[in-house]
């Protein structure tokens, strides 16, 4: 585990725990959607975090950079 999870999820979940407490834009309470969505992102991060950092396969974003590098000519495409 790194240290960038624990923070990515420590965000997350700071940023949840606002929402719940404070409010934001709407009122505060255990309803909030902004704490529900914080809180899902947290989990999602915690659980997935493999796919965003691409321990597997490629990194989440580079599928869209590489095939925007493809088209501008400036890399070579992979064989």
């Amino acid at each position: 585990m790194t240290i960038r999870k624990f923070i990515t999820v420590g965000a997350c979940l700071l940023f949840s725990g606002n929402a719940f407490l404070f409010g934001g834009p709407v009122e505060p309470g255990p309803l909030n959607p902004f704490g529900i969505l914080f809180l899902c992102l947290a989990v999602l991060a915690w659980r997935q975090w493999h796919l965003i950092t691409s321990n597997h396969s490629y990194p989440l974003w580079d599928g869209f950079g590489r095939s925007f590098i493809d088209r501008s000519g400036i890399e070579p495409p992979r064989q």
